[in-house]
């Protein structure tokens, strides 16, 4: 067990890796949807400590996102003006069947999305609206789910990007005019705003709010220029992470370690523990199989063998945490 044990797959299903524009993984399930840009999406098991292909499936178009809840249903970006929900089913080798479709009806793209774990609330953004919907299992074969649309009051700003909580109680704003906003999603409206800094760095696609279970907040910008800052939201304040002046790739937060992770385009990790932003650990871990040009796209944690996988235009590859970890003080 050490930091330079990893693994990589040969990406010899669906599309290549370097053609992925988004991964998503369910933990409850332990599997993982990965999406191209052929529209073309791959479901893999990670059980039994191996990878296999559940199936296939998609549409043929140009552009996809993906975002999983927890429940199964499956939100895909297609095709800018389209939400479809798949209803994913691991018992056999079927493609997941889709239960409803969301179109955009005015004559602007969808810029962002996002599903609840719960598989409750859906949000999405186009460059001149904000819309939120609230969704309903009718139980009903030919029509599985229900939508309503609400409004938030005094709130139709577009947004850059935005996430549920963990409970579904609230959802977290980043809004193209740059502030970050908590919306109560009982009360149905805003209950918290302050203004996010360099915000020119902050765009459409390359930025994301990560949110852990214990309602820590992060807001994050990859690329060039990178940023990162912690919102403490009981304390009105934006504190930058410390110690980060590298340029960001991917990241992700860890609930039950309640660590932020990040990668930089050098290949340093670092490791932040949320309860004390200070308590930061930087790493460069040996990395095999990936070209020194290529960098790492994407990240998420699989609790199941505590491990952080990172995929790139090579494929996925492992890090054990066992080794990072015991650095920290708490430990």
């Amino acid at each position: 067990k050490d930091i330079n044990q990893q693994w990589t797959f040969n990406p010899v299903y669906g599309h290549h890796f370097n053609d992925i524009m988004s991964i998503a993984i369910d933990n409850t399930r332990n599997e993982v949807v990965t999406g191209g840009i052929d529209g073309l999406f791959s479901h893999f098991s990670l059980k039994n400590n191996s990878i296999s292909k559940i199936c296939s499936f998609g549409l043929f178009n140009q552009r996809t996102f993906i975002k999983i809840s927890k429940n199964g249903f499956l939100l895909l970006y297609i095709d800018s003006r389209i939400l479809n929900f798949w209803h994913i089913n691991s018992d056999n080798d079927s493609a997941p069947t889709l239960v409803l479709q969301i179109r955009n009806t005015n004559s602007t793209n969808i810029q962002s999305a996002s599903i609840s774990d719960s598989g409750d609330y859906i949000s999405y953004s186009t460059s001149q609206s904000f819309f939120l919907y609230n969704l309903k299992k009718t139980g009903v074969l030919e029509n599985p789910i229900s939508i309503q649309k609400f409004k938030i009051k005094n709130f139709n700003i577009p947004y850059i990007t935005a996430e549920f909580s963990k409970a579904s109680l609230h959802l977290y704003v980043l809004t193209s005019n740059y502030e970050f906003v908590v919306i109560d999603l009982k009360k149905k409206c805003v209950t918290f705003r302050i203004k996010i800094p360099f915000e020119k760095s902050m765009t459409f696609g390359k930025s994301d709010i990560l949110v852990s279970e214990a309602g820590s907040v992060v807001v994050i910008s990859r690329f060039f220029p990178s940023v990162a800052y912690f919102i403490d939201i009981i304390n009105q304040k934006v504190l930058p992470l410390c110690k980060l002046s590298q340029i960001i790739t991917c990241y992700t937060i860890v609930s039950n370690l309640n660590k932020l992770f990040i990668m930089c385009a050098n290949r340093s990790l670092f490791v932040y523990d949320l309860v004390d932003l200070y308590d930061v650990v930087e790493f460069q871990p040996r990395i095999f199989h990936v070209k020194e040009d290529s960098y790492f796209m994407g990240m998420f944690y699989d609790h199941f063998r505590d491990t952080l996988i990172m995929y790139s235009p090579e494929g996925l590859t492992k890090i054990e945490l066992n080794s990072v970890l015991k650095f920290f003080t708490i430990f």
